[in-house]
């Protein structure tokens, strides 16, 4: 099982990196290089789940690290609209990303964000580490 990893590095001028995933001990380094101060979110996909198409998989899990050390996640698949994560405590103040806006209680510990990914690399599928809810301001349509 693997997951490809994309995440916007601002010290390299925002160009995209691309990691791949296959084994469990290789998260804790890829959780240190998200909640790096220079990187933007992660968009991650899972190979074991199937494409809609040739544009993309039918899934995305999001992981967004604040300044604080806490991560705000998003999740959507082919049968469940958007859901973010539901932590505990105060927004992360100024933070903003283009592919996550996170409601203000989103926001969970690092460890939970390891065991999130632990658990996605395993099953594929939405992790159950992380309590969810549905996204408060859906889009219209999807």
């Amino acid at each position: 099982m693997k997951l490809d990893v994309s995440v916007r590095v601002f010290s390299e001028g925002g160009h995209e990196r691309h990691v791949v995933v296959e084994h469990v001990d290789q998260l804790p380094a890829l959780v240190d290089q998200l909640a790096a101060e220079d990187t933007g979110s992660a968009i991650i996909t899972h190979q074991a789940r199937p494409r809609w198409n040739e544009q993309g998989f039918d899934h995305e899990l999001v992981v967004a690290f604040g300044t604080d050390g806490r991560a705000a996640l998003s999740y959507w698949d082919a049968e469940t609209p958007r859901h973010y994560s539901r932590g505990s405590g105060l927004a992360v103040e100024g933070w903003e990303d283009e592919n996550i806006v996170p409601p203000a209680d989103a926001w969970v510990p690092r460890n939970l964000v390891e065991s999130a990914l632990e658990e996605f690399l395993r099953t594929a599928k939405r992790p159950t580490a992380v309590e969810w809810r549905p996204d408060p301001f859906p889009l219209p349509g999807l």
